[in-house]
């Protein structure tokens, strides 16, 4: 059975020769290929033993479940060597999605979990902005003046979010990263900066007598921060191998720090602001001397130039505008297409996809761009899926150009649809029509191009709607496939399986995994752990144990069928941070440890949550979940089976 589900995988992959890369866990087949087009993920989600196949980047999983390891056997016996298979550190690259593509995927992932308080935060902005513009709300309200700290403290300080998240896409210490964040926004740098701008006098601060450290504002910044963390993702390790192993606690945290941030303050982050003035001259005589041509390209570019956070260099230009025109011509009529250009993609994406959960959040994000706040719908769905971006780009490029075109004038500093209002102009009722149509041309452009030029929905998803089926029933002829070579079982009494783990019991949904949080694999239980035992939670044989050490498989005398996966997506760390004292066949105990694990190691790279699976489940007629919500350690119940 295993060869033949190889075969069709092979074959439904583009053949072997467009496999760049195989490995497998403890139930996903997972792989690299050289063209993503020749995959057809519908047809594999749908061969017998298969449960279902989806793209996570650009790296292909085929969840199998239990026979993960002999389809894997069977595959490499087909394939023959892809190089080191459990070499994982440059797998990255092996796609061939080249330097932008992976650059923006880079972007991507790092704010896609920060990406719910990006969300909330925007909305509530945009909704402060619309309510003050109508005249409902006041500045000057208290009520006002707290809301703005709810909406606005995610983005003044996004640099923290920034570096947790990056941290994890980079694989570095969490919490060194969350320090490097801290002396971009601490207050010396910071005070430095506003008193500087009020017009005081600073003294600077000189290292070596050689080099200034530059007072920049660094709040809702974003490159300066990916790239510190980025820096330190390599630091660290070369310090680590200098540091005798007995001092390394205290040392390289500490030459660490001083390396990344130094080199932070001084080059990484007055880079980007540096790149931004240079930016500001040249834009600045592009709409002197050719206006359409400078629409067209800072249309097209707003959204990268947003990236890096240098549109707050073009700030001093606009206000500039004002004080001695009494009217913007630049920044705010292109931001004001570019913006809505957004909005328009990401409804598109809305309407067209088949996922419910990215409905709803394209949605929402869209409105919030339709608002003003972009960051959500730019970076959790456009960038995400590309093309929605390129969207953007094209019709940012053209209604920049046709607005700047016509002259259009802004004559106050606002955002999003609410900003109309700032293109009226007394005995000059064409300024805001210009400013309504060109806001229309660039949703409609974005939202039509976005449906021409497609993108790629979440396979599983759309597989779902498309097939008219859901998870469950899905779930349900796979466990019958997958153990199709089992006898049923019986239970005289009820059976009760224990926490493998001390920890908090959490809802499987909300566990950050598609196949664990839908049960997929079989009815599961989710426990954050606080200590690194994993004990047996029966009696039972040792049927598996995976070779990075993350999930062990176990069978009872009554034919129940334990997996007991420890964290997500840990399988990337080839065994690092854990350790098994058990091996097939090995007969054990209610309470015999299995492994240990080291939490917080494991906690700063990847979520250390430990997933207990019943993957016959089919066999049984009732299953009870007990204690979820709550603490439970090994004395506690967490299945109830019948």
């Amino acid at each position: 059975m295993e060869k033949d589900i190889a075969n069709q995988i092979i074959d439904l992959v583009g053949g072997k020769d467009n496999i760049t890369d195989v490995w497998h866990c403890a139930t996903r087949l997972r792989m690299f290929v050289h063209k993503k087009d020749q995959v057809d993920v519908e047809k594999i989600s749908n061969i017998k033993g298969v449960v279902t196949a989806q793209f996570s980047g650009e790296q292909l999983q085929i969840i199998i479940g239990n026979k993960v390891a002999k389809v894997y056997a069977e595959v490499t016996e087909i394939t023959g060597p892809l190089g080191n298979q459990n070499d994982k550190s440059d797998r990255s690259n092996k796609s061939g999605s080249g330097v932008i593509s992976t650059i923006m995927e880079t972007i991507s992932g790092i704010f896609t979990p920060i990406l719910p308080v990006i969300a909330g935060a925007g909305l509530l902005k945009g909704l402060l902005t619309l309510c003050t513009g109508l005249g409902w709300l006041s500045e000057e309200a208290d009520i006002y003046k707290v809301l703005f700290i709810v909406a606005d403290c995610a983005f003044y300080f996004l640099p923290f979010l920034l570096a947790s998240s990056a941290a994890k896409i980079f694989k570095t210490n969490n919490f060194l990263a969350i320090t490097v964040a801290g002396s971009m926004l601490y207050p010396t740098i910071l005070g430095s900066y506003n008193a500087i701008s009020a017009g005081q006098e600073v003294d600077p601060i000189t290292l070596f007598g050689l080099v200034n450290v530059p007072f920049l504002n660094y709040s809702s910044s974003v490159i300066p921060i990916i790239l510190g963390v980025w820096l330190l993702s390599y630091v660290e390790p070369a310090i680590k191998k200098i540091v005798p192993r007995s001092l390394s606690i205290m040392f390289t945290p500490m030459f660490t720090l001083i390396i990344v941030i130094v080199a932070t303050l001084v080059v990484l982050g007055p880079l980007g602001n540096y790149i931004g003035e240079v930016l500001a001259i040249a834009i600045s005589w592009l709409f002197n001397h050719a206006g359409i041509i400078a629409g067209l390209l800072l249309g097209a570019t707003m959204p990268l130039i947003i990236m890096t956070g240098m549109h707050y260099a073009l700030f001093p230009l606009v206000f500039n505008n004002f004080a001695l025109l009494g009217h913007d011509k630049m920044l705010n009529p292109v931001a004001l297409v570019t913006n809505v250009a957004q909005s328009g993609a990401a409804f598109a994406v809305a309407f067209r996809s088949k996922n419910k959960e990215m409905k709803e959040l394209a949605t929402s994000s869209g409105v919030s761009a339709l608002l003003g706040i972009t960051e959500p719908a730019m970076y959790g769905i456009n960038i995400k899926l590309k093309r929605p971006f390129y969207a953007c780009l094209i019709a940012g490029g053209i209604s920049g150009a046709i607005v700047v075109g016509f002259g259009l004038k802004s004559f106050a500093f606002l955002t999003g649809i609410i900003s109309l209002t700032a293109y009226v102009e007394p005995g000059n009722i064409w300024n805001v029509v210009i400013a309504i149509s060109g806001f229309a041309l660039s949703f409609v452009l974005a939202f039509i191009l976005t449906l021409i030029l497609g993108f790629e929905d979440i396979p599983e998803e759309k597989l779902e709607e498309e097939m008219g089926t859901g998870t469950a029933d899905k779930q349900k002829s796979s466990k019958s496939d997958s153990n199709t070579d089992n006898a049923p079982v019986t239970l005289t009494e009820k059976k009760e399986i224990v926490s493998p783990v001390t920890g908090k019991a959490v809802p499987i949904e909300d566990v950050n995994d598609k196949v664990f949080s839908k049960e997929i694999m079989g009815t599961s239980y989710a426990v954050t752990p606080s200590m690194g035992e994993v004990v047996a939670p029966v009696d039972a044989e040792i049927m598996y144990v995976a070779d990075s050490k993350h999930a062990i498989g176990l069978k009872t005398k009554e034919g129940i069928e334990l997996l007991i996966h420890i964290g997500i997506d840990t399988v990337e760390l080839k065994g690092k941070y854990f350790e098994t004292t058990v091996k097939a066949t090995d007969q054990v105990s209610k309470g015999t440890v299995l492994a240990t694990m080291e939490v917080e190691k494991i906690a700063e790279l990847y979520d250390p949550t430990v997933i207990t699976i019943i993957t016959n489940t089919q066999d049984f007629h009732h299953i009870e979940k007990q204690h979820i919500n709550q603490k439970v350690t090994p004395a506690n119940t967490i299945f109830e089976i019948e």
